[in-house]
């Protein structure tokens, strides 16, 4: 009878350890399902490196960093896990506070440290890219990025009590910092976490705050990535199916990005009123479809926006100008606040920089100007 209940109690044991082993390769499964369409890049050498990638030393870092790693999801994302979709989609991803030192070490070795002046006229260092880079460049030479926008979208969020700034795109984070500056609750939201990891570096030096968002703006249901142009400019990697790399001189990241609605935003913003920048590559007529109730639960004073003319679609453009003049808003060329008549759109050429200011504040216009 004992080794009657011996060989039982065995039985038992082995039974829940075999139940445990199936669990687990059903939970291997699933990740090294999810890990097929990264590219390995562990086991490419370096001479067989893509030759844009060899020529921007920018696009080479984290790529060979397994984003999907178990151990890593649980340490990027602030009150979730990475990549974890629900019913409703992937999650927003805020930052944690500090980010994996794993990633944060390897952004050190490869950033440098760039004097920039702010909108004030104060000495502020910013983490930029220690390779070619258009907007690390362009603060090495000129000690800023945009100053003239800069100031105009920054002074408007002045003229109105208790505001959230809203960076969307924000790359090493010029608008970011300088809002933070100014004391503005800020939000930063880019889907190329190097720029955040920088920025998330020069906010720690500077003693400053800021929310960051690490997300793609849509309505897919599936992973993105990013891909990059062979100039070194990596504010311009656009949205990308890994494996449509048939675009020549173009390289495809390997770091999934989770797709978010804008919509989304609305949880962490803590005022009722806001002002926008938004800068992220043809994808403002997306985030502008997406954006929900976002227009409506907020009063969102002023968009700045480039606006992309005869290089993004008709579709696009007809999106951004329906959207905006239904709800009261007036178009104005930046930095030089002057009006553009919206029937007119045609006539405004390529890559302009416009304002989209509500009704209400263009009371508040002329003290912009001087």
């Amino acid at each position: 009878m004992t080794a009657q209940r011996t060989l039982g109690g065995m039985s038992t044991i082995c039974l829940w350890f075999a139940l445990a082993a199936l669990l687990t390769y059903v939970a291997y499964t699933a990740v090294s399902r999810e890990r097929s369409n990264i590219v390995k890049l562990s086991e490419i050498k370096a001479d067989k490196l893509d030759p844009v990638e060899k020529k921007c030393p920018a696009y080479q870092e984290l790529r060979r960093i397994d984003f999907l790693s178990p151990f890593l999801r649980h340490q990027l994302c602030r009150g979730t896990e990475a990549y974890k979709r629900s019913k409703n989609g992937f999650p927003i991803c805020e930052l944690k506070t500090p980010p994996p030192e794993k990633l944060l070490g390897i952004v050190r070795q490869k950033s440098e440290i760039i004097p920039m002046v702010n909108i004030r006229g104060a000495k502020t260092p910013i983490r930029g890219y220690n390779g070619e880079d258009l907007i690390s460049d362009a603060i090495r030479k000129n000690k800023a990025w945009e100053p003239e926008l800069a100031r105009i979208i920054l002074k408007i969020a002045q003229q109105i009590p208790r505001v959230t700034f809203l960076d969307i795109g924000s790359n090493i984070g010029v608008y970011t910092v300088q809002a933070a500056q100014l004391g503005l609750p800020t939000l930063a939201l880019d889907a190329n976490i190097r720029n955040l990891l920088r920025l998330h570096l020069t906010l720690q030096a500077l003693s400053l705050k800021a929310t960051l968002i690490w997300n793609f703006i849509g309505n897919n249901q599936q992973l993105q990535y990013l891909k990059f142009p062979k100039e070194s400019n990596v504010g311009a990697g656009r949205k990308s199916l890994m494996n449509d790399g048939s675009e020549e001189n173009w390289l495809n990241d390997t770091i999934p990005i989770m797709p978010i609605r804008s919509e989304k935003l609305s949880r962490l913003i803590k005022t009722k009123d806001v002002v926008m920048k938004m800068d992220i590559e043809k994808g403002e007529a997306t985030f502008l479809e997406s954006s929900g109730s976002l227009f409506n639960e907020f009063k969102i004073w002023a968009v700045q926006m480039e606006w992309q003319g005869s290089l993004s679609t008709e579709q696009d453009r007809m999106k951004i100008l329906d959207f905006f003049t239904k709800r009261g808003y007036t178009a104005w060329k930046s930095p030089n606040v002057q009006r553009l008549v919206s029937s007119q759109w045609k006539t405004w050429g390529d890559m302009i920089d416009i304002l989209w200011l509500h009704s209400d504040f263009q009371l508040k216009l002329l003290a912009l100007k001087k």
